[in-house]
């Protein structure tokens, strides 16, 4: 494993080589720019580390690769020139990328290019540069080489070009010592998004794994071979990303993310990133052709395995506009919950007028940090920080339950602020409970809800990682809230409507303030280390209760804050939102 302490130092010679600088470090090893002692060209010479080299079979993979990599000749791919072995290290020479001036600053992958100009790019320059690494994976694929470690870090600038670095690398190192890596990396370190070299050389092996992990398809994930349609799985989530700044789909299509995007981005992301392999674009050079849709071309709804009526339902205000379906005439469109995929489309709980939105399951920093500098305003010692994975998706209520829902159901109304659009409270933990079973009992006999599935109050973690949407600041919004984000301390003095406040990135209101909202988990102390799919302790005396209320300060309202109280308490403070899930053991 490589580190600072073994580091080739400047002005040193390697071979026929002299050090230039360190570049950077990534999952295999490290990038250095180089100069020939005898022409003085210069280049980048990746040194694999000794790890990948001690696997079974490293040293004819790496051979075989390298060979041809060396023939791999696309003006959209890195050209590798030599390779060798100095002093017990195996090494690649590349064509050094120049990179691209951005506003003062030189930047050489496609990652630190789209940070650099604020995490989005116009549609027109993302259409430009996917066309660019398509007609790459064009000839790449039809070489017979699939990259399988496709993210915007191994993109490089050539000036105005793109060209895709380390295909074969890998194949070189064996997919299985990848996938073991990227698990072990997964399970045990800090999740970090992809490597960003800032030209010091200080970037993370643990960062490019993780950068690795956050665009692998599905079926790299699971542990099954990849081809190269798992490559191109990765281009679709590059685009969205670029087009929308978002880490991952799965709420509104991109046209309906109120960007102003073109629709016909919708059916090709759609496609781009279904969760089978059968069901992506079959080639590199048909998702191309696809792209090359007409402006204000209308989307044709995503594929469903049954039919149901679409019908409007009331737009409570300030909420983004989005597609809902009516689950009135059968099972709801679970269409691929069996094997929890992505969805693309809320959906609408009958007569209740209740919306759900769809998180995908993913990776994510739990609690709050602590220290002098580092911890945040208020925090208290049971926010101890936890990395906690979800295998699953789940569906999560887009606003509270309100008092007109709650009649509903309960037929009765038991709240001290009086609105049919505000949130229910005066409800204990017990009673919100109750309405959970009597709802999916309900919609069961209807047969509205699949077998194994039920409403249920969302774990402490689910809560969390909604309310978060992918920051990993104190609140969703920022460091800091205020009344005019949130309904808390020096706002009205009551509860307001639902939605009245903005919503978070995943669309998701009032998970700051207005009622604090029971969670199913007891009280407890979070366990250390990585934790997958957490329900909280078996037993207890009090239930979490998350998010802040209408009298509570901003510090009560932060993402990690927790509270508690007894199941059977209620007071004008305490209300929930629903999740929907299978059913808990």
């Amino acid at each position: 494993m490589t580190d600072e302490s073994n580091a080739l130092q400047p002005g040193s010679t390697f071979g026929k080589h002299r050090i230039v600088r360190l570049l950077g470090r990534g999952g295999m090893g490290e990038v250095y720019e180089v100069e020939h002692e005898l022409t003085g060209e210069r280049h980048a010479l990746k040194l694999l580390s000794a790890e990948v080299m001690e696997v079974s079979g490293a040293l004819e993979r790496f051979q075989r690769e390298a060979k041809v990599m060396a023939r791999l000749k696309h003006s959209g791919i890195v050209r590798v020139d030599d390779s060798g072995d100095t002093e017990g290290r195996h090494w690649l020479r590349m064509e050094l990328m120049p990179g691209r001036e951005v506003q003062g600053k030189r930047v050489i992958t496609l990652e630190e290019y789209v940070e650099t100009k604020g995490g989005r790019l116009p549609e027109s320059e993302v259409k430009k540069l996917t066309e660019e690494i398509l007609e790459a994976l064009v000839h790449a694929h039809g070489q017979g080489l699939v990259h399988r470690d496709l993210k915007p870090a191994n993109i490089l600038l050539d000036g105005e070009r793109l060209k895709i670095a380390d295909f074969g690398l890998v194949n070189a190192a064996g997919t299985e010592w990848m996938d073991t890596q990227v698990r072990s990396t997964v399970i045990n370190q800090d999740e970090e998004d992809t490597l960003i070299d800032d030209g010091s050389g200080t970037g993370s092996r643990s960062r490019a794994i993780m950068g690795t992990y956050a665009y692998m398809s599905p079926e790299q994930r699971d542990g099954l071979p990849a081809d190269a349609r798992s490559d191109l799985y990765a281009v679709g989530l590059m685009v969205f990303r670029m087009l929308t700044g978002l880490k991952s789909p799965g709420m509104e299509r991109p046209s309906e993310l109120g960007m102003g995007l073109d629709m016909g981005w919708d059916a090709w992301l759609i496609k781009a990133l279904k969760e089978k392999q059968d069901d992506r674009f079959p080639t590199a050079g048909e998702m191309k052709e696809t792209l090359s849709f007409k402006e204000a071309t209308a989307a044709p709804a995503p594929e469903a395995k049954h039919q149901v009526p679409v019908r409007q339902t009331p737009v409570v205000r300030s909420s983004p506009a989005s597609r809902e379906v009516d689950s009135s005439s059968g099972p709801l469109s679970f269409l691929q919950l069996d094997k929890w995929e992505p969805l693309w489309e809320p959906f609408t709980i009958r007569d209740l007028g209740l919306k759900m939105l769809w998180v995908e399951r993913g990776v994510f920093e739990m609690g709050s940090p602590k220290g002098f500098f580092a911890g945040e305003k208020g925090r208290y010692s049971d926010e101890t920080q936890r990395q906690v994975m979800f295998s699953k998706g789940f569906f999560l209520g887009k606003h509270e339950v309100t008092q007109s829902q709650w009649e509903r159901v309960m037929g009765s109304e038991p709240s001290k602020f009086k609105g049919a659009d505000r949130p229910v409270e005066q409800v204990s933990w017990n009673d919100a409970v109750a309405f959970c079973k009597k709802l999916t009992d309900a919609e069961r006999r209807a047969g509205r809800l699949p077998a194994g599935m039920s409403y249920q109050l969302p774990t402490e973690a689910q809560w969390e990682y909604a309310c978060r949407a992918g920051t990993t600041t104190a609140f969703s919004f920022g460091e800091s809230l205020s009344s005019l984000q949130a309904n808390i301390s020096g706002g009205p003095g009551e509860t307001t409507e639902v939605g009245t406040y903005p919503a978070n990135a995943w669309g998701f209101y009032d998970m700051h303030g207005n009622v604090y909202e029971w969670c199913a988990d007891w009280y407890g102390d979070y366990p250390s280390g990585t934790v997958r799919d957490p329900v909280g302790p078996a037993d207890g005396s009090d239930r979490v209760e998350r998010g802040g209320s209408w009298n509570g300060t901003a510090n009560n309202a932060r993402c990690a804050d927790r509270s508690r109280n007894g199941p059977a308490l209620s007071d004008a403070t305490l209300g929930f939102r629903l999740s929907l899930r299978p059913v808990s053991k």
